[in-house]
């Protein structure tokens, strides 16, 4: 999982130098303390004067020692409308006069969203397609929101968010109360289901399609499909047919 990576802009100066990187995909901002590997995976939080908040997945691209670091993030689109409506807040917040930092952890405070509220309080009076948009273009915190909503439907577009991540992928797949077809569009996507853990999570999941469940067995060892065909607490049709599979 990312590592949370909150950055502080204490000026609106500071906030809007950002400007220039995030139309690069990027943050530059001051390097924590100890200093990220190159590549690492962040889970990156902004705050700015006031209540202007924002965050989004990113990874390190470059550490340069004393001046900062580049922080480059892939759905620039989203990421862009984020960080104008928190330069909007920015800009109605006061000024300290202070550097900006970098700190290791979660901000304080409402974080994950936008406005007064934190998310999980504004998503109770959201819309439908308001909630629909989130799952496809949320970041993290709220992809992990989403896959909590009532509406279930919701996770089918969850799955289809650019951002997700293996990890995310995983919990999905071995989620109990998984909507069936997200299940069925993980097990489409050839790069997931060679994934060991995440393939395992599908077969044993019964709320996975029992045709879609069987399908991926051929995808597996022989020891895992012994040890599916003795499992009881797998779905009935999946010991079956690992049974089969294992006596020919």
């Amino acid at each position: 999982m990312s590592d949370a990576l909150t950055v502080v802009f204490a000026t609106h100066a500071d906030a809007q130098g950002q400007a220039a990187h995030v139309g690069r995909s990027c943050f530059f901002v001051p390097v924590p303390e100890p200093p990220p590997e190159a590549q690492q995976g962040v889970t990156l939080f902004l705050q700015g004067p006031g209540a202007a908040q924002m965050s989004c997945d990113a990874r390190v691209l470059q550490v340069l020692p004393g001046a900062g670091m580049a922080v480059a993030f892939d759905d620039t689109d989203v990421v862009l409308g984020a960080f104008e409506q928190f330069l909007t807040q920015v800009l109605e917040g006061d000024e300290t006069g202070e550097a900006a930092t970098a700190t290791w952890g979660e901000p304080e405070g409402p974080a994950h969203g936008n406005g007064d509220l934190p998310l999980a309080e504004r998503l109770k009076t959201m819309s439908t397609p308001d909630k629909r948009k989130l799952a496809l273009h949320g970041d993290r915190p709220a992809r992990q929101l989403m896959l909590k909503d009532p509406n279930k439907q919701m996770h089918v577009f969850v799955v289809q968010n650019k951002g997700i991540t293996l990890d995310e992928v995983r919990y999905v797949a071995g989620f109990r109360q998984a909507n069936p077809e997200a299940l069925k569009q993980i097990s489409e996507n050839r790069d997931w289901v060679q994934n060991p853990r995440i393939l395992m999570a599908l077969v044993q999941n019964p709320k996975t399609p029992p045709s879609v469940a069987t399908r991926l067995l051929s995808k597996l060892g022989t020891n895992e499909l012994r040890r599916l065909a003795k499992s009881s607490n797998v779905p009935r049709a999946v010991s079956i047919a690992a049974r089969k599979l294992v006596t020919g």
